[in-house]
């Protein structure tokens, strides 16, 4: 199982969860992106293995980047982190059909417990 996570803002937020994730799951399996050009080229040839996809959007706008490029996530195990809780935010959000939804601002206790899951190496 591969973990893909795009942030382009790499402050608290991203280190927290990249910490999370890295203490979670095997290194080998951890693909990190921070500019969308490489995210792109990534989804556009994806893992033959199962993968689920994290992106952490730094401001809303972020949000309408990764609309544009919803062909690529459509079926795909998505989890998203949001900047704030705006509803203009959550309705953008909603559109690009992710599993699971959190927010920059929490401390992320449950989010390997949901990847795990979504992989399919936890029962649940």
């Amino acid at each position: 199982m591969i973990v893909i996570l795009y942030t382009s803002h790499w402050e608290e937020p991203a280190e927290r969860l990249q910490r999370l994730i890295q203490s979670s799951f095997p290194v080998e399996g951890i693909e990190i992106y921070r500019t969308l050009s490489s995210f792109l080229h990534r989804m556009q040839n994806p893992p033959d293995l199962p993968f689920v996809v994290v992106l952490l959007a730094g401001e809303r706008n972020e949000l309408l980047d990764f609309r544009s490029i919803d062909h690529l996530l459509g079926g795909t195990r998505l989890i998203l982190v949001l900047p704030d809780q705006a509803e203009e935010t959550l309705r953008t959000a909603h559109l690009l059909r992710p599993r699971y939804l959190t927010y920059a601002d929490s401390d992320f206790s449950d989010l390997a417990q949901v990847i795990k899951k979504m992989a399919g190496l936890q029962p649940g």
